[in-house]
């Protein structure tokens, strides 16, 4: 196969349940590398949150983090493109998140932002216990996140609304709907809205990484398991949803890999650059 190109989405993907690599994943990687393809990272995660085992990888050329709404140089550690949510969709969303019981993640120049109570106790929120440790160990605390968004409302590259009531969710997406022309919304945990510009988009943010490295879609793969990564999965040619994806991931897929704890990417990669 003529791949040239490896997007990597990271939890429930590439990472281990417990949010570390595997060994022979971390090697498949590297190998694949070596041969002269180019690995890019596709994950929901900010920048600063990417886990030090994916930093240590050899090879790793491009992040495509927050969901395509800013680009990083892995290598040189700068963004090199990034979309910002719309002053009018950031004061509307901001205060719709004050009418209704949630919490807001607020991400600000490659950092994540939150209110000292909710990272204190995330799993209120609906966060799983096996996430908790990661929510508090990248999230910076500010007193009032709501205006601290607003002071920065006009460099806010991602917003996620945490609703304490899933039944809940059909509400935010109809007042979400008021504004759609302006934001990009996805989401990879039933009760996380993850919310940014327009413009942003995993598949939108490897199509430009292709730009740069002179490929085409025709020549990349990508790996992932939410529906964050069901648009990138159909826009590659070689879409591979590991085994623990959602529904609407493995239907996108053009490929069903093992689960995320079972080498799926290590085996993918594997079969794709034989």
């Amino acid at each position: 196969m003529d791949v040239k190109c490896i997007a990597l989405d990271l939890d429930g993907t590439t990472l281990k349940d417990d949010k570390t690599i595997s060994d022979r994943t971390k090697y498949v990687i590297e190998r694949a590398a070596e041969y002269g393809v180019h690995i890019v990272i596709a994950t929901g995660r900010c920048f600063d949150s990417l886990p030090d085992c994916i930093r240590q990888i050899k090879g790793i050329e491009y992040a495509v983090t927050l969901n395509g709404a800013a680009i990083y140089n892995m290598r040189e550690k700068i963004c090199i493109r990034k979309f910002s949510i719309s002053e009018n969709a950031v004061n509307k969303i901001v205060d719709y998140a004050q009418s209704v019981p949630c919490a807001i993640e607020v991400f600000y120049d490659g950092k994540a932002y939150a209110d000292k109570e909710y990272i204190n106790a995330p799993c209120v929120y609906g966060i799983p216990e096996n996430m908790a440790g990661y929510i508090k160990s990248t999230r910076n605390g500010v007193e009032n996140i709501a205006a601290f968004a607003l002071n920065h409302k006009n460099e806010l590259d991602c917003i996620d609304i945490l609703l304490k009531e899933k039944e809940k969710t059909d509400d935010l997406y109809s007042f979400l709907e008021e504004i759609k022309s302006e934001i990009y919304v996805t989401t990879s945990v039933d009760n996380r809205i993850e919310i940014s510009s327009w413009e942003a988009g995993k598949h939108t943010g490897l199509q430009y990484v292709l730009e740069l490295l002179g490929a085409d879609k025709s020549q990349a793969a990508a790996f992932g398991d939410e529906n964050n990564d069901v648009e990138m999965l159909k826009f590659v040619k070689y879409g591979m949803a590991v085994e623990n994806a959602s529904k609407k991931c493995l239907d996108a897929a053009w490929k069903i890999v093992p689960s995320n704890i079972h080498d799926g990417v290590a085996l993918g990669i594997e079969e794709l650059i034989n």
